[in-house]
């Protein structure tokens, strides 16, 4: 429902499909949010929001994994591990805006109830990826075990495969928000 790249940077009003006052607007990426004047839900900035912050921690995450382990174990480990918390703590903050009773979760069943498939995939990602963030963290914590150098390789490999599931959900959801809130076709039914 976006009706140009111009209105859209300019934060101007148009009419949804249900007639209602929208607010569009476009983020540093080119990628447009709209907003319903009327009923208060899809927190574009809030959407956002999450997926800059969850963004910015991922890059934080991968930059502390690439740097040298072996020979610096103990610097190493603890930057990788306050990256990994931050981690945590941006997608704790994700799960919280989209899954609490009035999050983006409930928005989109509200307006495509057709996609609860793919919301109910979200929700149990969620608990994989929480768990998997669990798991690395007890890792880290727990410390070096056995050679530092296979050790770092083990906790790369883990923590390697927790950002592929972090960038796959992302997108995921990323298209569950595209196809609830603007596309004309997606969802609805």
């Amino acid at each position: 429902m976006v009706q140009g790249h111009w209105a859209a940077q300019n934060g101007s009003r148009n009419l949804g499909s249900d007639g209602r006052a929208n607010r569009t607007r476009t983020d540093t990426y080119g990628r447009h949010a709209v907003a319903n004047d009327e009923t208060g839900t899809s927190n574009p900035e809030g959407l956002l929001e999450q997926r800059e912050s969850l963004h910015t921690r991922l890059i934080e995450l991968e930059r502390a994994l690439a740097g040298a382990g072996p020979g610096r174990i103990d610097d190493w480990s603890a930057d990788v591990a306050a990256a990994m918390t931050r981690v945590a703590d941006a997608f704790a903050e994700h799960v919280h805006f989209t899954e609490d009773a009035d999050g983006l979760f409930a928005d989109v069943m509200r307006r495509s109830p057709g996609l609860a498939a793919a919301v109910e995939t979200l929700r149990i990602d969620h608990q994989r990826i929480d768990d998997c963030l669990r798991e690395n963290l007890v890792t880290l914590a727990a410390g070096v075990s056995g050679d530092h150098a296979a050790w770092v390789d083990r906790v790369r490999a883990s923590a390697g495969a927790l950002m592929g599931q972090l960038t796959y959900h992302r997108q995921q959801g990323a298209d569950l928000t595209y196809a609830a809130f603007w596309d004309d076709e997606g969802g609805s039914g």
